[in-house]
């Protein structure tokens, strides 16, 4: 597990929900949806910035499995998306990711 790996996986969080935005929005039925989709996407851009902005500890084996998690969940919702699934299961697996992300975050220095 290398730093570039860690940033990487945090990077393509923000960017596939950055990019998905406009899309996921459109598909909010409710404003609790759109709130849980907004703040979905503040918390990852939140925490790759809080990546970029500290040296990463690379030694801590939970980083990798974590990283594979992240990596993994975010091919899931890119085929959500693709096959336009069930928009509440699309949210879970999004709020999922930000979860493994903040998890990311909390173990690097």
């Amino acid at each position: 597990m290398t730093q570039d790996d860690i940033m990487d996986a945090l990077q393509r969080q923000k960017q596939q929900l950055e990019g998905q935005l406009p899309s996921l929005l459109s598909r909010c039925q409710t404003d609790p949806e759109r709130t849980v989709l907004t703040s979905a996407y503040a918390r990852a851009s939140q925490q790759w910035s809080e990546a970029v902005n500290k040296a990463l500890r690379t030694n801590n084996p939970l980083l990798a499995s974590l990283v594979g998690d992240l990596n993994n969940l975010q091919d899931d919702i890119a085929a959500m998306i693709a096959e336009s699934a069930d928009f509440g299961s699309l949210l879970q697996k999004i709020a999922t990711g930000v979860g493994i992300g903040a998890k990311i975050v909390a173990l690097i220095k």
